[in-house]
């Protein structure tokens, strides 16, 4: 299992609120972290995952499923400045 180095997330946007239901999430914050240069890794040890609800949303069929996968992609442009000026427009934290 791969896990990004000890960085506050928040430092770097958070989570991306543009992705809507099920989708690319964890991939762009993955691509997120080592495109922004922090390290990334395997871990010996457990990983624990919550389980959580999943419902109609949590598929392939629902309805934000292009738009989400879209933006992932249209992310996976960005250069370090580009990704960097998204984020803190974006964020929350301010």
């Amino acid at each position: 299992m791969h896990v990004s180095s000890q960085v506050c997330v928040k430092s770097i946007g958070g989570e991306n609120e543009d992705f809507l239901a099920y989708g690319p999430e964890d991939n762009e914050r993955y691509f997120r972290f080592t495109t922004l240069g922090y390290n990334s890794g395997v871990i010996d040890g457990k990983v624990f995952h919550l389980e959580h609800f999943r419902g109609d949303n949590s598929s392939p069929s629902n309805p934000h499923f292009n738009h989400n996968h879209k933006l992932y992609e249209s992310l996976k442009t960005m250069s370090v400045s580009e990704l960097k000026d998204y984020y803190a427009k974006k964020s929350r934290f301010k």
